[in-house]
């Protein structure tokens, strides 16, 4: 029988989890959930830096996958998760050799030949953007969902600017309804989206999570994502995330605080956005 809850994070790169549930992740490890950190792509994203181009050092798109994710697992360990697993679903984005041209299949001015090279150079399974769509690809996440008795799933949202954030949200609304359609109901939230940090047309907080006491080491997570940076710096990340968290903070009477909004309403058709946001109303806690 199954003695603690767990809590999910999915997150569609590197840092997303960090940068917008480490907090919450971190207060339910204290609490002696269990919590799950997963990441949804392969990106190869990476920033190099004034020594790379120096010594015409350029990480392959293999090689920048690695160092991603051994951030990523340098992050998860300092929120306290030790249950970490990448999902290794193809991203668009891709590096030119050697190089520092970083570019995108968006089907527009790209070749089959770019494809092909992504299919080739880049690891992992379907691409993340085609996933909602694909049988092997949902029939993969519900199972993992079910093998891990998940209780709560915090993600993206539908809506967010960039287009493997909104191809995971969308990902994890399907596969949620999916199973709810069989009757297992998961908790579902989406974070803010990937730019801003304050309320917007369509993120208007319906929970809070007062992350005053973790605040630091969601901080010191942010920052082992140096590869980010071109000057290895990350007290952009740092200055950023504390910002959002005050302004989250001043809504529900704490000094730090991270938002989420409940998601399970998006799958009633007649689902409307309120006129006017009223932070009274929104519920402190996810649990």
């Amino acid at each position: 029988m199954k003695n603690k809850k767990t809590i999910m994070a999915f997150g569609a790169h590197h840092d997303d989890v960090e940068l917008r549930c480490g907090g919450t992740l971190a207060n339910y490890v204290r609490q002696g959930w269990n919590v799950i950190y997963t990441i949804a792509t392969t990106t190869p994203y990476y920033r190099h830096s004034e020594q790379d181009i120096k010594e015409d050092r350029y990480p392959s798109n293999k090689e920048i996958i690695d160092i991603r994710k051994r951030e990523a697992e340098e992050g998860a360990k300092i929120l306290g998760i030790s249950d970490i697993s990448f999902f290794d679903f193809k991203s668009l984005y891709w590096y030119e050799d050697k190089s520092i041209n970083l570019t995108h299949f968006d089907g527009i001015k790209n070749t089959c030949e770019d494809l092909a090279r992504i299919d080739k150079e880049i690891p992992g399974r379907e691409y993340i953007v085609s996933a909602r769509f694909s049988k092997t690809a949902t029939n993969f996440l519900m199972d993992f969902i079910l093998s891990n008795q998940v209780d709560i799933l915090l993600t993206h949202s539908a809506d967010d600017v960039h287009w493997e954030h909104y191809a995971v949200a969308g990902f994890a609304f399907y596969v949620c309804k999916l199973l709810a359609s069989k009757g297992k109901d998961i908790k579902l939230f989406h974070w803010p989206h990937g730019q801003g940090g304050t309320i917007n047309s369509s993120f208007a907080p319906t929970r809070f999570i007062d992350i005053s006491d973790t605040i630091d080491i969601k901080c010191k997570a942010v920052s082992v994502f140096k590869s980010q940076y071109p000057d290895r710096d990350t007290s952009r990340f740092v200055d950023h995330i504390i910002e959002q968290a005050k302004i989250y903070g001043k809504l529900c009477g704490f000094d730090y605080a991270e938002a989420f909004m409940d998601s399970a309403n998006a799958f009633k058709e007649n689902f409307s956005l309120p006129a006017t946001y009223d932070a009274t109303k929104a519920v402190i806690g996810i649990d």
